[in-house]
């Protein structure tokens, strides 16, 4: 099968897919968000269904989530022990053991090829254990009992980056994991920091990027057996720990949120963003960066490639930086970046993503410009494809 997965959040995602990633053969699907897409979705595609239950971090924290996934989560048996924390010292397994096999019984009438089993994502202490616990336990007894024979997909969710600061937070959760990921019969491992958003540049950025790269180094050697390991989606840094070999699939997104999101969370309308491909990076699509456009054209050889591409990105502005036509732009990128990356050999991704982020890394700074203050802290051109590019070796 294709390396990548695409993880699909909406009718917008649907379209991209069908468009651009049309020959992918595993998809992610949300199992709350099911009924609203399934006309749209690739027909000879095979589905890999998430429970949406992680959302449930939010609840357990006091803090409020979507309508519409709140009725969803509720209309589960018992689904109390994933909303009040109050009662995660009051676990029983015949309750776990209800709610375990309703909400993967529903998954099974999708025929998924692949299933996330139930957990409740990370927390800075040790109030889920003994649920996430019994959850694998239980979803051991209904892969058994409903004979499925498809993946089933152990979820490592983070909320925060001090959960993978460093080694003393990592080994209790790593070793808490394999001991659930042993109980569950999980035969794939899908890990992602929630928190963490590759195209902010603000400062520590860089060696929060490094504690992953080393986190995810443990994370492999610990499940060195595991024959699915997924990681992301982010914007980039899933592709560099795929590259390095940490982890087998790299979870992609199509065209708008380059960050994982919980289930359940409440919907903002995004600025458009286009990618600026020479510079393996995206900016927001307002009126300020036409003229950078404009501008970087006089600081690039008509020779070099990227000239050619910024000119296009110029001319077709009015177009492209429309909010589903910014989408399309950013996706047909991506897909052309993944596609490259993957007709290289295994042992020589790393150094190709590393050189490839180096010349994304010149550009920028031989540009020598700031992009418009919408970018925030990531206005330096050339910053994005740096603190990615010193991860890569």
């Amino acid at each position: 099968m294709s390396e990548y997965i695409p993880f699909i959040n909406g009718s917008g995602d649907c379209k991209i897919a069908k468009k651009i990633f049309s020959d992918c053969e595993l998809i992610r699907i949300s199992l709350d968000s099911y009924s609203n897409i399934s006309h749209m979705l690739p027909k000879s595609v095979s589905l890999w269904v998430d429970l949406s239950i992680d959302g449930s971090h939010c609840l357990l924290n006091g803090k409020n989530r979507e309508s519409n996934w709140i009725s969803y989560i509720k209309s589960y048996t018992n689904s109390d022990m994933l909303c009040d924390a109050s009662k995660l010292n009051k676990i029983d397994q015949a309750v776990v053991k209800a709610f375990v096999f309703e909400i993967m019984d529903r998954a099974l009438q999708l025929k998924p090829k692949w299933i996330t089993l139930p957990q409740i994502p990370i927390c800075d202490d040790t109030s889920r254990n003994k649920l996430n616990k019994i959850l694998a336990i239980k979803s051991a007894e209904w892969r058994s009992e409903r004979q499925f024979n498809g993946n089933l997909i152990f979820p490592l969710v983070f909320t925060h980056q001090n959960q993978t600061k460093g080694k003393t937070e990592w080994v209790k959760t790593l070793t808490n994991a394999q001991k659930w990921y042993n109980l569950s019969g999980a035969n794939g491992l899908w890990t992602v920091d929630s928190s963490l958003n590759d195209e902010d540049c603000s400062k520590g950025i860089a060696n929060r990027l490094k504690q992953l790269i080393d986190f995810s180094v443990a994370l492999n050697e610990t499940f060195s057996s595991t024959p699915i390991k997924v990681t992301g989606p982010y914007w980039g840094f899933n592709l560099v720990l795929w590259a390095r070999g940490l982890f087998n699939h790299p979870a992609i997104s199509l065209g708008s949120a380059y960050q994982y999101y919980l289930s359940g969370g409440f919907i903002k309308q995004g600025k458009a963003r286009i990618a600026l491909t020479p510079l393996r990076r995206r900016a927001i699509a307002d009126p300020g960066l036409r003229g950078w456009l404009e501008y970087s054209l006089t600081k690039i050889s008509q020779n070099d490639p990227a000239y050619k591409e910024f000119l296009t990105l110029t001319k077709d502005y009015e177009l492209i930086s429309l909010e589903y036509s910014s989408k399309e732009q950013v996706a047909k990128f991506y897909r052309e970046w993944i596609n490259k990356i993957e007709s290289i050999p295994i042992e020589g991704r790393s150094l190709y993503l590393y050189q490839d982020f180096s010349s994304a890394y010149i550009l920028g700074k031989q540009i020598d410009q700031n992009l418009p203050d919408s970018e925030k802290s990531a206005r330096l051109p050339e910053k994005i494809a740096q603190q990615l590019m010193l991860t890569c070796l």
